[in-house]
């Protein structure tokens, strides 16, 4: 069953063959005649014609351990909607990448629609009006050919976004597991183990006549049950099998790529030419190899300290986790 969000409705006959050739996306569905949107329990149970969508963006919040990257919260993300003149849906998302997916898959099919928030569209034009002030009036015949080398390297890109995307993803999952405590595995079995004596003591209360006590035993015993499958290594989310699922995405990436390409493999993306082609531009950098070793040193420094815009720090995010799960090394 399919609840409509907008005061515009699709006919049901038409509305189950979109939902059921809908591209799934996580909890949201992309159809030709309308979005499908989760609510907090259940997937796609809501639907919005697209002659209603006004725009649809990311919103991420931060909880405070997700500022300081500590703690159990990390960022929450939501794609919104907005639809009828005013009325938004925000949809949490778990995994941010995720809404990033979507709105790629919306931009393609329905390039009429914003994928910016207005404040965030506003913003952008201040900072590109900022950026375009630091701009060199002439560039010298060095610059100009490493602007059109980082060109040409970016359309190469470009046409397999499948695997750039695919390797920012696997960079990140590799960051985050080289950022876990190891005795996090052992937190979990100490879990699983209180959860299974708290069940043999439920039992044995239960058999003496103890009822309301192993009813709340069985209550401890699930609950630890549930934070230990939480915590606990799987089968595809271990060091070793993120390893190497991170460097299968490198090993793609650089049997893609020309032996010139101006980028190591591990950090093929269209991010960091963007931001070599920046630094060219405003005269920090002349060549491209300039460039890339000044994108380095950049995103070393820059830390959870500096204030930085919207439109770098989109980037930042997804492109630092990549120097970082690769160590900023140049060869790999």
């Amino acid at each position: 069953m399919n609840f409509p969000l907008s005061e515009k409705k699709l006919e049901k006959d038409i509305l189950k063959k979109d939902k059921r050739e809908a591209l799934r996306i996580g909890a949201i569905g992309i159809g030709e005649k309308a979005l499908y949107l989760n609510s907090f329990y259940i997937d796609r149970m809501y639907y919005i014609p697209i002659e209603a969508v006004e725009r649809v963006y990311k919103r991420v919040a931060m909880s405070k351990g997700g500022f300081s990257g500590k703690g159990i919260f990390a960022s929450l993300s939501y794609l919104v909607v907005e639809y009828d003149g005013g009325k938004e849906k925000a949809c949490l998302i778990r995994k941010e990448w995720r809404v990033d997916e979507a709105l790629s898959e919306i931009r393609k099919r329905f390039p009429a629609i914003p994928t910016m928030s207005k404040r965030a569209e506003e913003k952008l034009r201040a900072e590109e009006a900022e950026e375009k002030a630091k701009l060199l009036p002439k560039l010298s015949e060095e610059a100009e050919g490493a602007l059109s080398e980082i060109e040409k390297a970016e359309a190469i890109l470009l046409r397999r976004e499948d695997l750039y995307q695919n390797l920012a993803v696997q960079a990140k999952r590799e960051r985050m597991v080289q950022s876990t405590n190891p005795y996090y595995g052992h937190f979990a079995l100490l879990l699983f183990l209180g959860a299974v004596l708290c069940l043999f003591s439920a039992f044995f209360l239960y058999k003496n006549g103890e009822q309301s006590l192993a009813i709340v035993l069985l209550g401890f015993a699930l609950m630890l049950l549930m934070m230990g499958l939480r915590v606990r290594p799987t089968g595809k989310n271990n060091r070793e099998a993120v390893k190497k699922e991170y460097e299968e995405s490198i090993r793609k990436m650089k049997e893609y790529l020309p032996g010139d390409f101006p980028l190591p493999p591990q950090y093929a993306h269209p991010f960091c030419l963007k931001w070599m082609r920046q630094s060219i531009l405003e005269g920090k950098a002349t060549t491209v190899r300039e460039a890339y070793f000044l994108l380095k040193k950049e995103l070393k420094e820059l830390d959870s300290t500096k204030q930085v815009s919207q439109k770098v720090y989109d980037r930042i995010i997804i492109i630092k986790p990549m120097f970082l799960a690769a160590e900023y090394q140049d060869s790999f």
